[in-house]
């Protein structure tokens, strides 16, 4: 089932972040969201998991599992024992997790030492492993450098060909979007003012086609 938003509207006091804002994300695909800072990426993301109050419909959506900026694992429990306290699963399928992340050798390792792209990495597995449908990723590669983005963009990859999630997937990061999405969304407050479809395999590949290369200018154009 798609996820569909109507006529949503997001308040914080006087200040109104969101203001009738309608979009539809399709089911088993990944969309990219883009718009300049402060536009309500992360409360849009906030709003379809309900986290937060707001105004307007949002239908498809049974529960979600979510990437945040930050990696928010225990400190206290290994690898292995943050995937086990999070998702309620068998051990089989944690150690499949582990070993789709390239992580099995460090499940009885603890976060302090684990490196930024293995905590990503381990927060990916968490999310994935949930039975939810729908995955929201608030900007999942922000703290990486650029060759630990690419190995996580192909990373993110294989898990949704493995796992068949709805991904909305918040990013700054034009070429992030190209490489991954099946659609990409700019937004304002009011909701989608440019969409595309990228077609293709998903590899960084697409950034040297010149359908997204053309693409990318456009997208410059909303977001600089």
């Amino acid at each position: 089932m798609d996820v569909t938003v109507k006529g949503l509207c997001k308040r914080y006091g006087e200040k109104e972040v969101l203001t009738d804002f309608s979009a539809v994300f399709k089911e088993g695909k990944v969309t990219c969201v883009l718009g300049k800072s402060g536009i309500g990426k992360t409360t849009l993301l906030n709003c379809i998991a309900k986290t937060t109050s707001y105004e307007g419909t949002i239908s498809g959506v049974n529960g979600v599992s979510f990437v945040f900026q930050e990696d928010r694992l225990l400190s206290n429990l290994t690898v292995y024992d943050n995937l086990s306290f999070a998702v309620k699963c068998d051990g089989k399928k944690i150690k499949d997790a582990l070993n789709s992340v390239d992580l099995i050798d460090n499940a009885t390792s603890y976060p302090d030492e684990l490196s930024g792209g293995q905590k990503k990495r381990v927060s990916l597995a968490r999310a994935f492993l949930s039975d939810e449908k729908v995955i929201l990723l608030d900007e999942p590669t922000n703290s990486l450098d650029i060759g630990l983005k690419f190995r996580t963009y192909s990373l993110f990859i294989d898990l949704i060909n493995k796992y068949s999630k709805t991904a909305v997937y918040v990013t700054h990061d034009i070429d992030e979007a190209i490489i991954v999405a099946d659609f990409i969304y700019v937004i304002d407050k009011n909701g989608v003012v440019f969409s595309a479809e990228i077609t293709g395999e998903k590899e960084k590949n697409r950034l040297s086609d010149k359908k997204n290369i053309q693409l990318r200018e456009k997208l410059l154009t909303y977001l600089v």
